[in-house]
């Protein structure tokens, strides 16, 4: 786009204002036509009532008044005297007669060294001196690395050692230690007999699947004693066993007498919660049950707790019904009658337990 500039009208010039025009020219105030201002509410201003300077107990208050009122005269204190200064012991004069050997360097002047090489024959002798005592330290550093060497061998062939030692009924594995001679009591197996033909050292693979049918054997004890079964100390059993198995079949066994016991105390919890007419609580512990690593015949248990809890659910009951134990036998055995009894926590523990 292009601009014609003569199409636009001329502009006159205006006469320039000069700096004295400006300086003496007036400019006018602007006035508004009404002030503004804030009124006041005197009946506000009447009803605010100033907080007390000391609040509290009355007493609190007398005493912090008095102690703002008292009044503090300087001249009241005792001055502090100033310290007296020490007296300045003055250095002990230097003895007339001594003066220091200060002798100035001079750059011109150089020193005579004078230096006599002793004779060949002495230099040579020293030397034949010199060669039997490096042999001798080499030899000594040489045995001394070899004494080490062979402790730390005879330490780490220690530490992979193990001792039987029958104790009367009790037979008590031992350990080696990181040292050339010395052992620990690793476990203590009270009613173990002591093997027929007792060597000197075992090794791990001969003495672990010992321990580890020690602590199943304690567990299955436990177990299948009178009363309630102490869960903790046979959980710890099953734990010590697992650590002491050396093959994926022995570690499997350990893993499943724990997860029996975890299914137990769901389904005594279950059991519980039916009995209260807690039916979503019995639900709940019924599903944590079917989510562990079960064993077949645990899982046809649970299913079919599940399944007695459900219709209860449906029919508005609470009260228990027996449940049928699953056979301890394969499916294609008949299993052997059981005599009518109480569900209660034992008969529990059998059904999960069995067909183990």
């Amino acid at each position: 786009m292009k601009f014609d500039m003569s199409a636009f009208p001329l502009v006159m010039p205006r006469k320039p204002v000069t700096i004295s025009e400006l300086l003496t020219k007036t400019f006018e105030a602007w006035i508004p036509e009404k002030l503004f201002s804030v009124s006041c509410d005197d009946s506000y201003y009447k009803g605010i009532v100033p907080p007390p300077f000391v609040s509290g107990d009355e007493t609190v208050c007398q005493r912090v008044k008095g102690l703002l009122a008292l009044k503090f005269d300087i001249n009241a204190f005792a001055l502090v005297e100033p310290v007296p200064p020490q007296p300045v012991i003055p250095k002990p004069e230097p003895e007339p007669g001594y003066r220091p050997d200060v002798r100035r360097y001079d750059p011109g002047s150089q020193a005579s060294v004078s230096y006599t090489p002793p004779p060949s024959i002495v230099k040579k002798e020293a030397e034949k001196g010199s060669e039997p005592m490096e042999k001798t330290m080499k030899y000594f550093i040489a045995a001394l690395a070899a004494i080490f060497t062979l402790i730390i061998v005879a330490s780490f062939s220690n530490v992979s050692n193990y001792y039987l030692e029958p104790k009367g009924h009790t037979l008590e594995v031992w350990k080696g230690i990181f040292a050339p001679l010395g052992k620990k009591l690793l476990v203590r197996m009270p009613g173990v007999q002591r093997p027929a033909d007792l060597k000197a050292v075992y090794t791990k693979e001969e003495v672990y699947p010992v321990m580890f049918n020690y602590f199943i054997k304690k567990a299955d004890s436990l177990m299948e004693g009178e009363g309630m079964p102490d869960f903790m100390e046979i959980r710890s059993d099953l734990n010590t066993a697992m650590s002491y198995g050396l093959t994926d079949e022995h570690r499997r066994l350990a893993q499943s007498r724990l997860t029996g016991i975890d299914l137990v105390v769901l389904l005594y919890k279950a059991d519980v919660a039916t009995g209260k007419n807690d039916m979503k609580a019995a639900m709940g512990y019924l599903d944590k049950a079917s989510k562990l690593k079960l064993e077949p015949h645990q899982t046809d248990l649970v299913r079919q707790r599940t399944e007695m809890t459900k219709s209860l659910m449906e029919k508005g009951s609470a009260k228990p019904q027996p449940v049928p134990a699953v056979p301890a036998v394969p499916a294609e055995k008949s299993p052997a009658p059981a005599a009518p009894a109480k569900q209660d926590l034992q008969s529990t523990i059998q059904n999960v337990l069995e067909g183990k």
